[in-house]
């Protein structure tokens, strides 16, 4: 089964630019009242892909093998529900928290998840233990709920081109040529394919120049602090693409430019104030969440599943200026060259030391796609990286990188209790900074006065020193 998934997966190569595509023009769409027929194109689009993905597995399964004993009807069934039910279900949830319906964006995200957790423990304990049947309650969740979401969302437009040509007597504007909604996606694809091998292909050279237990060992502090950073980076979005996207659908190069300068500038502190904290709690998160056999490596490999993580972020950041300007095709130069450098370093330096060597080239790679995208990002759009912002977030985590320190000395192997409340002390520290950067997006009551006076105190000193 996990073989079928994975082929499944693949196919997100080629949703995933459509969908991007659409959230890029879901609001200006939305202004023009033609969020209604371009989101049926992407259904049919969904649709085609889920037609074709089903008669690709089935053939393969008659031909070459796909691994397991399934059934024709089993793969014709995950493959229009993985791929069309629910890419429709989290298309229109993630639409409404583009709308700012944040409360019904959270109400259907957690209903599907729970729905689906009933559904499939009922498959399995009342129809036969089997991955299908698990599977088939994740996909009748969806299928349940998207109707739900639907409608809702669909109630928040404004009416249809057709009927306000109508009323005002315009004309109604046609639709974008599929030639350009080819354009804005095939680099995506390509870009998005060439950075799965820079992430996944260590896997393999780890393996014919160590062991698979070198692999094993690895991944799991790397993948631990690529996936701590990256759920960080999607609780981020969730919040602020709907600001983002609003800000770039209407005016010029100069407000665009400024709505990305502010999304870096909160994005970007936030994101590394968060990795310094899991890097310097690489020990206490490991200790929690790996077992004993993986602790002594996961509690250093953590660290460059962070700063990979952290330099992709940033990367992705940059990666938005392509969206602004409807540009895509710059996203493909970087991940070749991160790939590369990637490559070069493993071949190099695993044979030295495959835990670093692995380390330091995945980071290095990653670091090499960041650098590359930004320089080839900054031709479409003027922006500019937020250098005094990420200064100020850094001195701001010095005396939670002094305390951690200090406590990792002391306690070379902590217990799981220990960890608990290191990590709640330091996280409380954390989401005080976190509130002191975004700050300036809200609207403070007189008893928060002292946090402005904090900030204003440290500028200043920084200023007067020529530091920032």
């Amino acid at each position: 089964m996990a073989i079928v998934m994975a082929i499944i997966l693949w196919f997100n190569f080629l949703t995933g630019p459509a969908s991007a595509y659409t959230q890029r023009n879901l609001l200006e769409w939305d202004l023009r009242g033609m969020v209604r027929k371009n989101i049926s194109y992407l259904f049919l689009y969904l649709s085609v892909v889920s037609v074709v993905g089903s008669i690709v597995l089935i053939i393969m399964k008659h031909t070459i093998g796909i691994g397991i004993n399934i059934e024709t009807y089993w793969i014709i069934m995950l493959v229009m529900g993985l791929v069309f039910t629910t890419g429709i279900n989290n298309g229109f949830m993630g639409w409404l928290n583009m709308f700012k319906k944040r409360i019904w964006y959270v109400f259907f995200s957690n209903l599907t998840t729970w729905l689906g957790i009933c559904l499939s423990l009922l498959f399995v304990m009342f129809i036969s233990m089997s991955a299908e049947n698990w599977l088939l309650g994740q996909i009748l969740s969806h299928l349940l709920i998207l109707f739900f979401s639907g409608i809702v969302f669909l109630k928040l437009l404004k009416p249809p081109q057709a009927f306000r040509a109508r009323e005002n007597g315009t004309s109604i504007e046609k639709p974008k040529s599929l030639l350009l909604v080819f354009n804005f996606g095939w680099p995506i694809s390509v870009a998005s394919l060439i950075l799965w091998f820079q992430q996944s292909a260590y896997r393999f050279v780890l393996e014919k120049t160590s062991s698979l237990e070198v692999v094993g060992l690895f991944t799991v502090g790397f993948g631990l602090g690529m996936n701590l950073v990256d759920r960080f980076y999607s609780l981020f979005n969730q919040f602020y693409d709907p600001i983002f996207f609003k800000e770039i659908t209407t005016g010029d190069i100069s407000k665009k430019t400024a709505a990305w300068n502010n999304y870096a500038y909160y994005l970007m502190p936030a994101a590394l104030v968060m990795s310094i904290y899991i890097i310097c709690g690489g020990p206490f998160i490991a200790k929690i969440i790996v077992g004993e056999k993986f602790y002594h490596i996961a509690k250093n490999s953590i660290i460059w599943g962070v700063i990979s993580q952290l330099a992709l972020i940033f990367y992705t950041a940059y990666s938005m200026v392509g969206m602004i300007q409807h540009n895509t095709k710059g996203y493909i130069l970087p991940n070749i060259i991160g790939l590369i450098v990637m490559m070069c370093g493993l071949f190099s330096l695993s044979s030295w030391d495959p835990y670093l060597g692995a380390g330091i080239s995945l980071s290095a790679g990653s670091l090499a796609v960041f650098l590359v995208g930004r320089w080839t990002m900054v031709k479409l759009l003027p922006v500019k990286l937020p250098v005094k912002r990420l200064f100020f977030s850094f001195i701001l985590t010095l005396p939670m990188i002094v305390f951690l320190g200090i406590i990792r000395s002391l306690y070379l192997t902590p217990s799981i209790i220990q960890s608990l409340v290191v990590l709640t002390l330091s996280g409380v520290y954390v989401v005080f900074i976190q509130f002191i950067l975004v700050k300036k997006r809200m609207v403070l009551p007189k008893q928060l006065d002292f946090v402005d006076k904090i900030e204003n105190k440290w500028e200043s000193y920084f200023l007067k020193n020529r530091c920032l």
